[in-house]
């Protein structure tokens, strides 16, 4: 008996990521530090003098942090979370990163042969997540002759003819940077009782004027 993994996992797709690829420079017999970079959010000058100054204090605190297991509950993190946000830390998962939280959220409410609507361009890992769990994926296309602003009535559309178990939304969207105004979401959310709306605000603080989904 061939042992294969299942048919879901031969179909995902690879997702592009920022970032140098290395494999890919040496190939080109390029060098990294002849390269800028600017397909990450990355600071060229570093991190701020004051920063590196109090890291260079804290080598007893890494050294014992670094020879134990952390908290898997992350709970120090998530308490002060909770205190800043004003919510209950019990309402606070903590992952390694967008796309770790991504792929749980799919592996815990969507599964095969559901329907999942994500609006592109946007970040390539949702469209992963889903694949991975065997959902059907729904698109909306952004277009570059609209200068990728949603059209939310079509949106609302698609979620009252689809009905999609989970709607994904990046908000400032990646990579067009569009932020979708409040009353837009309101719309999408009134449209969407019976859908798992997740709202991927990773950018959010690079929006000088934004108002809270936490309200």
């Amino acid at each position: 008996m061939s042992l294969l993994p299942r048919p879901e996992i031969q179909g995902v797709t690879v997702c592009p990521h920022g970032g140098i690829d290395y494999a890919e420079l040496e190939t080109l017999g390029i060098a990294p530090q002849e390269v800028l970079d600017f397909s990450a959010n990355l600071n060229p000058l570093g991190p701020p003098p004051g920063v590196m100054e109090a890291l260079s204090c804290v080598s007893y605190e890494l050294s014992e942090a670094i020879s134990h297991y952390p908290d898997s509950g992350a709970c120090h993190l998530r308490y002060a979370l909770a205190e800043k946000l004003g919510i209950k830390a019990e309402n606070i998962l903590v992952g390694n990163g967008s796309t770790e939280l991504i792929r749980l959220t799919a592996l815990a409410y969507f599964g095969r042969g559901d329907k999942v609507l994500i609006i592109e361009p946007t970040f390539g890992e949702y469209q992963v997540a889903c694949q991975i769990v065997g959902a059907s994926l729904i698109k909306q296309q952004l277009l570059e002759g609209n200068d990728f602003q949603l059209n939310v009535d079509e949106t609302v559309k698609l979620i009252k003819q689809h009905r999609p178990k989970g709607i994904f939304i990046s908000n400032p969207n990646n990579p067009t940077g569009r932020h979708l105004p409040q009353a837009d979401f309101e719309k999408i959310l009134d449209a969407s009782k019976d859908s798992l709306v997740v709202l991927d605000e990773a950018y959010i603080s690079f929006v000088d004027s934004h108002w809270s989904s936490l309200n």
